[in-house]
């Protein structure tokens, strides 16, 4: 049994090996192994019951389900960010 990554971790993990179309790169980009990319996709693949990528020897393609999930889960990362900024800069402004 693997351990999960958070579900924001796990996003950036996909979105990295999405954009990069490779596990090798996904985990130099994010300074974790490629084990860790690797389970991190099959953990997601499992939670949601699809496939993200068509796999051909070293070759990686998203699949129709896995452009899906990565339009969606950019619009997450980028709200993420928003929000981390906006708070962020909210506490840097009250008092505490």
């Amino acid at each position: 049994m693997s351990k999960r990554l958070p579900p924001l971790n796990a996003l950036r993990v996909f979105d990295a090996a999405a954009r990069h179309l490779s596990f090798t790169r996904a985990a130099e980009e994010l300074f974790v192994t490629q084990p860790t990319i690797s389970i991190a996709i099959k953990d997601l693949e499992a939670e949601f019951n699809i496939i993200l990528f068509a796999r051909n020897g070293n070759h990686l393609e998203l699949t129709s389900a896995g452009e899906t999930f990565y339009e969606k889960a950019k619009d997450l990362l980028k709200h993420s960010t928003e929000m981390q900024n906006e708070f962020l800069e909210l506490g840097n402004r009250v008092p505490v």
